[in-house]
């Protein structure tokens, strides 16, 4: 969550501490619909805010896991490849002219042309073998190549967990910002023979945030 948001999460969970005051005026407010609804609204926030956290994390070791796959493909099937072709450039003009995949090209970009030096190399078994190259070479290519889309996808699938929590997370806080204000309402309509509880009130409600972020944002 976002620095902001935790804060206002915090501010929530001090309204809904402030309620375990033991005082008669308090009675209706508690009683109210609109504080049982923020209290399901509070307990909704945290869940979204532990499955936003997981969804970072997650999309972190996905992330990790595909980098360390994208460069083994590139290290050890697509490097041959192109190391090949420059060797046999005048031996088998008809093999096309691959370069080794620079590190900063994009993912789609990355696999698109893998797989079209795996294809190429398919149609040479002979050079491959004649270079060293085992005969199922082509086949670990492909299974490096489907590893790596896999672990893609699952990074695809972690970052739209993120996406849909942190929305959540901020159309719940959009809905107990107006229970607060109602129940503001109500406050200064119980309480106000209680100074002393509408200040700690106030205090209670108020954002106290921090500049900065904390990881899930």
């Amino acid at each position: 969550m976002k620095q902001r948001e935790m804060a206002r999460l915090d501010a929530l969970q001090r309204v809904q501490a402030f309620f375990s005051i033991d005082a008669p005026e308090l009675a209706r407010v508690r009683a109210s619909a609109s504080k049982a609804e923020l209290d399901q609204t509070i307990a909704v926030l945290r869940g979204l805010a532990a499955d936003q956290s997981a969804a970072v994390v997650e999309s972190t070791s996905r992330t990790r896991l595909k980098d360390e796959l994208r460069e083994r493909l590139r290290q050890e099937y697509l490097r041959p490849i192109a190391a090949i072709r420059a060797e046999n450039v005048y031996r088998t003009p008809e093999l096309p002219e691959f370069r080794l995949p620079p590190k900063n090209l994009s993912d789609g970009e990355f696999v698109a042309m893998a797989t079209a030096m795996g294809d190429a190399a398919e149609r040479h078994p002979a050079l491959l073998a004649r270079e060293g190259l085992p005969a199922d070479f082509v086949a670990q290519l492909r299974a490096a190549l489907a590893a790596l889309s896999s672990a893609m996808v699952g990074r695809s699938m972690a970052a739209v967990g993120r996406t849909g929590a942190t929305v959540g997370i901020r159309v719940e806080l959009s809905r107990a910002r107006v229970l607060v204000n109602v129940l503001d309402a109500l406050m200064q309509q119980q309480v106000r023979g209680r100074p002393e509880l509408l200040e700690a009130w106030n205090d209670a409600k108020r954002v106290k945030a921090k500049r900065g972020r904390t990881k899930g944002n």
